[in-house]
């Protein structure tokens, strides 16, 4: 899963967005297109008049390029201008052409290419689909990834696997929990982020469910990995701190046949712990329903509660996790931080 971010504020950016994303039906014909791919799997995909078009410059040390490189079809691709993602997509395919990105886009003269600078053109090209209005500011991104207030998106940027999620999860853009992202996905038109919290009351509605087993178990099993690598990486933190062990409870609920068994516990503290693949909302709430059914069980009752997380979660989530009178132990740069609620 990655979210491609395509800064678009300067001159040329702006230009090129005018030209080959809004006026794409004059500027990007599918009959012009086909002269400058070779890939016939692309070829025949081509069904449209016209596809809308973007592409990257290889970048210093072929940073964009590399980047590029791991684009794959439905990826996610969000503008960004004027500290505001105004406009998501999916990707549709991509080839590299530089025939066609001096055709589109001309050259540029990069200053910071080799001793004395070079001409570079926008060569990773990729077509896109599913356009969508958003309105996301940048102090939504920035506080999710814990950058501080001022940052703002400066070059083409790839977000992948937890760090796309948390994107997703937090602007409503898809329902990450259970989307299978190797066939098509539907943009969702909740894309704008509320100031204040708000509540509503909605009829229920007949949804589709997802029930392919086969795309079910291979994205437990990719969750359970992740989390299983996590409790891992804590397990040997606590141990370089002279700290634990970690140990696990089972139970077995009476009238119940099957075991169950908890992700983390510190006897010495009473510490129960239950391990989440990343720090979105729907983990977080199965984490804290986890944890308050596993205590139930558990003599002596646990003293301390805590969620284990990849990352620290953006303020929402970590206010409804201390709601709770349960810690927050999170990743960061290698090492293992835990936070309680302020009292």
């Amino acid at each position: 899963m990655r979210v491609h971010l395509f800064p678009s504020s300067g001159p040329i950016s702006s230009s090129h967005f005018l030209k080959t994303i809004v006026n794409y039906k004059e500027n990007c014909k599918t009959d012009t297109l086909l002269n400058f791919i070779n890939d016939s799997s692309i070829k025949n995909s081509l069904r449209n008049q016209s596809y809308p078009c973007w592409g990257v410059t290889n970048g210093d040390k072929d940073r964009n390029k590399k980047l590029w490189m791991k684009m794959e079809k439905n990826d996610i691709g969000l503008f960004y201008k004027n500290k505001r993602f105004f406009t998501s997509c999916l990707i549709h395919s991509k080839f590299h052409s530089e025939d066609l990105a001096v055709h589109l886009w001309d050259r540029k003269f990069n200053e910071n290419l080799g001793d004395q600078g070079d001409y570079e053109t926008w060569e990773n090209i990729f077509l896109l689909k599913e356009f969508k209005e958003i309105d996301i500011g940048i102090e939504t991104y920035n506080e999710i990834y814990g950058h501080k207030p001022n940052n703002i998106v400066r070059g083409y940027t790839c977000l992948e696997n937890e760090k796309a999620e948390l994107l997703l999860d937090a602007v409503n853009l898809i329902n990450v929990s259970n989307v299978d992202f190797e066939t098509n996905i539907s943009l969702s038109s909740r894309s704008s982020v509320a100031e204040q919290t708000s509540t509503s009351t909605i009829e229920h509605s007949d949804g589709t469910v997802l029930n392919t087993s086969t795309i079910r178990v291979e994205r437990e099993v990719e969750i359970e990995q992740k989390e299983m690598k996590l409790i891992k990486k804590y397990k040997n933190f606590l141990k370089k701190k002279n700290e634990g062990p970690l140990l696990r409870n089972r139970i077995r609920p009476a009238g119940e046949s099957s075991e169950q068994e908890t992700d983390g516990w510190i006897e010495s503290t009473r510490t129960l712990i239950e391990a989440k693949a990343s720090s979105s909302r729907p983990n977080i709430r199965m984490a804290i329903g986890q944890l308050l059914d596993y205590k139930r069980h558990i003599n002596p009752e646990p003293l301390r509660l805590a969620v284990l997380l990849p990352s620290y979660p953006r303020k929402d989530l970590a206010d409804l996790i201390f709601s709770q009178n349960i810690e927050i132990i999170y990743e960061k740069d290698g090492d293992f931080y835990t936070k309680k609620r302020n009292r």
